[in-house]
């Protein structure tokens, strides 16, 4: 029988499955199994190299040299890794094909199990993690495993804006009609057109004639210019949107009410819909009433979210307010050149668009829920029923391209130059298509404009991307990663916070005043100078008071003196009111924004690289309390635009408004609560800020003078990066505040605490314990919260503390059961019993709860 079956079994080199892991490698390894197995089925040729190279990527390398299994820990960027190919491969041309298709492999697990799609629908992998295996040229050489792509600075944007479009209309652009014809690889724009479709006085009709090939019949034809690609990079080029989202966007010719520069007016066209009580509102250009102004405005309706959000009837995208005259202008023009020289017989159903309109496959019932659309940009010199969809991404990416590189040539024209003193590269070398700047880095390069430079407050930001969701930005270095580091600077907190305030008080006091300008950051130089003697033996460090994230040079005085206004403090930290050009000792400023203890926003206030992470939890915190208190304006700003649309009602109908001082208190209420949250935000991009200009002291020091002192032990200050995480978890958000509110005394949770809290109470509820950090003081909800969630985090993945916190996280958060994890009877003995912290009621606590059922609990 023994025979039989071991005669029976499919041999390694031919198991598809990969059975074999199963019995020679264990359990842990089935994610990888189900994985290899799952992407072998998708290629077609070379499976036995592809078979070979797995077995030799999972038994002799993960398996023999007994590294990390899980492959969240073994992809991270941090994770040391011996090298594949050395260590596991013979060194052959085999060894070789072997390793490249390993590399292969954890390319497709990075993009499918850790990535998330950019504006075109493409997979980005999170910085995070990478792919340890390097491809190998056929002499076992290394290639380059990645290329990192920058957001394009804003004067390069605003340039292409005027090269695209110098003139007012489609006539003037001449640069665009001169690219248009094939160069490059670029799709032609110019299309045939019978003389009769011409219209000579249009200065948006651009038109020429040529003769054709003999294969035509060597003929003089018309043709006719189509902008339509052009007016989508423009339109990438003033507003961060998806390439996807500026495809699909809506004409409005099936509307019922029509948009022109000089107004609104109703809708004549053919396809016209809808009645002025119940009208169409489907198109880009939505018309917006101001109640306080009595006044129509318009906005831009983008009728999708994300390429892969085609959901529910009708209201499928969102309203950006915002009545951007020059983008308006510009897809105005686009509508009335389609509907003059490509108009559509009638509104497209998305059933008759395939994959190249789409990005990716739909079902028939998300399709189904999208209305029959007019594009707006419909590609008129397409073939067939092609030119009534929108135009796909190949045209677009092609022109991008070009006009790229009329960017890179003429930058090398004027002799513009990197710091490395070398030309500037915007395309890629030997290449007719591949860019250094993809097309959707556009969107980043804008955001982090209007956010960072322009110091938009967040809260329109998000109405102008229509994202909500919340930020977390992480430290984490290149060399040994967001966990090692997070561990090392927990262990070390107290010893790095008075060594740093220590060195920084000391540098403030000794060094000249030219170093010194040079090495730390503040947010007024003239701050600095005021507070700061030139002379190094006449500064006195006494007055000076350290904060968790910087130094406050004027003792932290939060009092205003009555008898002399030059004294330093929060009352004259901001702003500059009134010069005095003969002593600037006269000069009046205002308060500090944010009020007294704001020292973010402050020009007393001075920091240096060592205070990063102390700023990165300041950042953490600005950004929960900035969601949560926007939260609370919008709860007023609905309830106020109600009360006015009964007042315009009423109005319109000759009646008596009886709510006049509801409305009034509700004005009030939203005006405090708004300006609340505008503060919040320009204190989260002062943070932004102080941190931007800290990496740029560490990339300047790297190519000279180094700091002094590192960070940590292992691994420079230039190896220092950051992480913004975008996360729909309020929990995993609160977690980290409050663990930074211990390690930073400074930081004020909040209710962060009680909100953590609350949800802890509840996952122990469902284990079958009463409400237990509900009846503890803040301090010790706190504390005892923090060590609580460690302790859940080590039982559930001992080696990786941050992993196991999210796993954590996703247990609670999805209603699962904590005794998954290990949870112990007597749980909480591991909060520091002894301790002043309350762990003794806690323990009290939990066996009373413990003595009654579940399903007897009180409420």
């Amino acid at each position: 029988m023994p025979r039989t079956r071991r005669s029976q079994r499919i041999p390694v080199s031919a198991d598809v499955t990969f059975e074999w892991m199963a019995r020679e490698l264990g359990g842990e390894f089935e994610e990888w199994r189900v994985w290899a197995a799952t992407w072998l089925a998708t290629q077609p040729l070379g499976l036995a190299d592809r078979i070979n190279g797995l077995r030799a990527f999972f038994k002799h390398y993960l398996h023999r040299l007994k590294l990390p299994v899980s492959p969240s820990i073994l992809l991270r960027r941090e994770q040391p890794l011996p090298d594949f190919f050395e260590t596991s491969l013979p060194q052959t041309h085999g060894g070789i094909k072997w390793n490249n298709k390993v590399r292969i492999f954890l390319d497709w697990v990075l993009q499918t199990h850790f990535s998330e799609p950019d504006d075109n629908g493409r997979p980005v992998v999170s910085p995070v993690f990478w792919n340890p295996v390097s491809y190998r040229s056929q002499t076992g050489k290394i290639r380059p495993n990645e290329s990192v792509h920058s957001p394009l600075p804003y004067r390069y944007i605003v340039e292409l804006r005027e090269r695209l479009a110098p003139g007012k209309n489609f006539r003037d652009w001449l640069w665009t009609h001169s690219v248009a014809h094939g160069q490059h690889g670029v799709r032609n724009d110019w299309f045939e057109v019978t003389e009769d479709k011409l219209d000579y006085e249009d200065p948006d009709c651009v038109w020429r004639t040529r003769r054709t090939s003999y294969k035509r019949g060597n003929r003089q034809i018309y043709e006719l210019w189509s902008p339509v690609r052009a007016v989508v990079l423009i339109t990438k080029l003033m507003i961060p949107l998806r390439t996807h989202q500026v495809r699909v966007l809506d004409s409005g010719e099936a509307d019922t009410w029509r948009y022109a520069s000089s107004g609104w007016e109703l809708n004549k066209g053919a396809h016209a819909g809808g009645t002025k009580r119940k009208p169409v509102e489907r198109g880009v250009f939505r018309q917006q009433r101001d109640l306080d102004l009595d006044e129509v405005r318009t906005s831009l309706y983008i009728n999708t979210n994300k390429t892969a959000d085609i959901a529910k009837q009708g209201e499928t995208g969102y309203v950006i307010p915002w009545q951007y005259t020059e983008l308006l202008y510009w897809l105005e023009k686009l509508r009335n050149w389609q509907a003059k020289y490509n108009p559509v017989p009638q509104p497209i159903s998305w059933h008759h668009l395939d994959h190249r309109h789409l990005r990716g496959p739909r079902s028939d019932y998300q399709l189904s829920r999208m209305p029959d659309t007019c594009f707006l940009f419909r590609d008129a010199a397409a073939h067939g029923d092609d030119k009534y969809k929108p135009i796909i991404d190949d045209p677009i990416f092609s022109l991008w391209y070009r006009l790229l590189l009329d960017l890179e040539q003429r930058c090398a024209a004027r002799g513009e130059t990197g710091a490395n003193g070398k030309a500037l590269k915007f395309v890629a070398d030997n290449t007719r298509r591949t860019t250094l700047y993809p097309l959707h880095s556009l969107r980043v390069s804008l955001l982090t404009c209007l956010a960072v430079d322009a110091e938009v407050p967040l809260v329109v930001l998000a109405k102008l991307v229509a994202g909500h969701s919340r930020v977390i930005m992480t430290l984490y270095y290149t060399k040994i990663g967001v966990t090692q580091m997070t561990r090392i600077l927990d262990a070390a907190s107290s010893k790095l916070q008075e060594t740093a305030e220590a060195g920084l008080r000391r540098f403030l006091a000794e060094a000249e005043y030219d170093e010194l300008t040079n090495k730390i950051v503040a947010n007024n130089m003239e701050g600095l100078k005021a507070s700061l003697v030139i002379r190094p033996e006449d500064r006195n460090p006494a007055g000076w008071m350290a904060r968790s994230y910087g130094m406050c040079l004027v003792g932290g005085n939060s009092s205003s003196d009555e008898f002399n206004g030059k004294v330093g403090g929060c009352a004259n930290g901001g702003e500059l009111l009134r010069s005095n050009t003969k002593d600037v000792s006269n000069n009046i400023y205002a308060p500090v924004p944010g009020g007294p203890g704001n020292c973010i926003r402050c020009r007393w206030f001075v920091t240096e690289p060592h205070y990063i992470d102390a700023l990165r939890a300041h950042f953490n915190n600005l950004s929960y309390h900035l969601v949560e208190q926007a939260k609370v304006a919008k709860k007023h700003e609905v309830k106020l635009e109600a009360l006015k649309a009964k007042r315009y009602q009423a109005e319109q109908a000759d009646a008596p408004f009886t709510e006049n001082a509801e409305l009034a208190r509700a004005a009030t209420l939203w005006e405090m609560e708004i300006a609340k949250t505008d503060e919040l935000g320009h204190d989260l991009i002062a943070t932004f800020r102080l941190i931007k200009r800290c990496f740029n002291l560490i990339e300047k020091s790297s190519n000279g003078e180094k700091f002094t002192q590192q960070i940590v032990a292992v691994g420079g200050m230039a190896d220092l990066k950051l992480v913004f995480e975008s996360t729909q978890s309020e929990l995993l958000q609160i977690s980290g505040i409050c663990q930074d509110a211990e390690l930073y005394p400074d930081e004020n949770p909040g209710q962060a605490v009680f909100r953590r809290s609350q949800l802890l109470d509840s996952a122990l509820y469902r284990e079958g314990y009463q409400p237990v950090f509900a009846h503890l003081s803040r301090d010790e909800q706190l504390h005892l919260g923090n060590r609580f969630m460690d302790h859940l985090a080590i039982l559930a993945q001992p080696d990786n503390q941050a992993q196991g916190l999210r796993r954590v996280v996703g247990m609670i958060e999805t209603g699962r059961s904590l005794a998954d994890l290990g949870l112990e009877e007597d749980w909480e003995r591991h909060l520091e019993p002894g301790s002043d912290h309350g762990s003794a009621r806690v323990y009290d606590l939990t066996n009373k709860s413990k003595a009654l059922p579940l399903n007897k609990q009180s409420p």
